[in-house]
């Protein structure tokens, strides 16, 4: 017998009710004129944990009951094709294999997001249509123009100059229409990124930091490097990705949806990882070398570019200053041993 609450079909009153099963399987329930009907007619909703179960009846009725044992002894006995529900449950209840479980979702997750993510968003980004980055290079630099950039205020000879120096260190069989766009601004600094569809964005205060122009060659040709390797795109994408995935599993997809509005903002904000940092800088060495440039150059740049942060943080620079050159170009020692490495071959 199955104590419980009985709602009958089409109506919102529940009743207490009680539940019988003959030796043939068939139930009956006097207090809801259910009589004489078979129990594989009736819907039982699965095990999960110890929470109330739900049997519905084919005309609308529900019977609901905190007896797990006694419906999973129904089931089992009056229902041989349910069992694989029961043995969900039994595994459910067995601590060890809870504790498996867990690991390896663990696990699974872990891998994931260390390397599935990654890989995908490397695939995404090269599958993407030049189309796709030539809009997201745009529409990355409009929101730059609007909020934090103004135009350069370097003499038309100094630009000129830098321009020409840009044309000389651009590869010629490149797919990318690769440009230089000179800015200045308060805020962002000693600064240079690279935008998906080729834009090279340099500022007139990373230009004075540079003690020669061999430094500022060295920038382009890293940020260049950037390009070809799509890493800009690749670590965008894997952030949202990733963003994407804490939502969905959160339960809020809504705002899965305000990622991809957001994409030109992360592209700038996305700090590279050490591998495509270490990419970017071996480029940059070779193509020096190949024009017979001193690579140390490079390393003697990033040396500054880490003191004017130093000293900008001391100054407590203002907490809105987000594009950072060393935020979103992580300097360590760990993507300085491949870079020295690299010039001493």
């Amino acid at each position: 017998m199955l104590e419980g609450l009985y709602q009958r079909g089409g109506h919102s009153v529940q009743v207490s009710a009680y539940l019988t099963i003959d030796a043939q399987g068939r139930v009956s329930c006097p207090e809801a004129d259910v009589d004489d009907i078979g129990f594989d007619a009736v819907d039982v909703s699965p095990r999960i944990g110890n929470t109330r179960r739900y049997l519905n009846f084919p005309d609308g009725g529900c019977f609901e009951t905190d007896d797990n044992d006694t419906v999973d002894r129904w089931v089992r006995d009056y229902r041989h094709a349910s069992r694989g529900s029961l043995r969900v449950h039994r595994l459910e209840a067995t601590a060890r294999y809870v504790v498996v479980a867990a690991l390896v979702t663990l696990l699974f997750g872990y891998g994931l997001v260390t390397w599935g993510l990654p890989w995908l968003s490397k695939q995404a980004a090269y599958a993407l249509p030049q189309e796709v980055s030539a809009a997201l290079g745009r529409g990355t630099l409009e929101f730059l123009d609007e909020h934090l950039l103004m135009d350069s205020e370097l003499p038309a000879a100094r630009q000129q100059a830098l321009e020409a120096l840009f044309d000389r260190l651009r590869p010629p069989d490149s797919r990318f229409d690769l440009r230089l766009e000179m800015r200045t601004s308060e805020l962002v600094g000693a600064n240079a990124f690279a935008l998906p569809d080729g834009t090279v964005v340099l500022t007139d205060e990373l230009v004075a930091l540079a003690t020669n122009d061999e430094q500022i060659g060295a920038v382009m040709l890293h940020e260049i490097g950037h390009v070809i390797g799509r890493h800009g795109l690749r670590a965008a994408l894997h952030n949202a990705g990733l963003a994407t995935l804490l939502v969905i599993v959160a339960g809020d997809v809504s705002s899965a949806n305000s990622l991809l509005v957001t994409l030109p903002t992360l592209l700038v904000q996305t700090a590279y990882s050490r591998d495509m940092e270490t990419e970017a800088d071996i480029y940059a060495v070779q193509g020096m070398r190949a024009r017979e440039m001193d690579p140390k150059q490079l390393l003697a740049m990033l040396r500054r570019l880490e003191q004017a942060h130093d000293i900008e943080s001391d100054a407590d620079r203002q907490e809105d200053s987000w594009l950072d050159y060393l935020s979103t170009h992580p300097l360590g020692e760990n993507r300085l041993a491949p870079l020295r490495a690299a010039i001493a071959e």
